[in-house]
């Protein structure tokens, strides 16, 4: 449920986002796929490989950087589209590993 909430908040700010909208039908699919399994039952193979079919929208390696611009004062900082839709994403990838472990202790 948590995730399903999660996938619901983002992705309108996906398609609304001119730079990752057309990626926004992944995380339909990946919604979808939650409901279905909600309704039809799941065991903790089917939640591990629908936490692994969550995608990020950035490859987040050591040196990853999140996009930065010029504010009016000349300083960099994070875009406000970016923040907005990092508030989105987060507790989505954070759910969709959850999801991993819940059936295991």
């Amino acid at each position: 449920m948590t995730l399903i909430d999660a996938l619901s908040e983002l992705i309108p700010v996906v398609a609304n986002n001119p730079f990752h909208a057309q990626r926004s039908d992944e995380y339909r699919n990946v919604l979808n796929r939650a409901e279905l399994l909600l309704l039809q039952g799941f065991n903790q193979d089917e939640l591990s490989y629908l936490s692994r079919s969550v995608p990020d929208l950035y490859f987040r390696h050591k040196e990853w950087t999140p996009p930065m611009e010029r504010d009016s004062a000349g300083n960099w900082c994070e875009p406000t589209w970016f923040s907005d839709l990092e508030k989105k994403l987060l507790p989505v990838l954070d759910a969709a590993e959850a999801l991993r472990t819940v059936g295991y202790y």
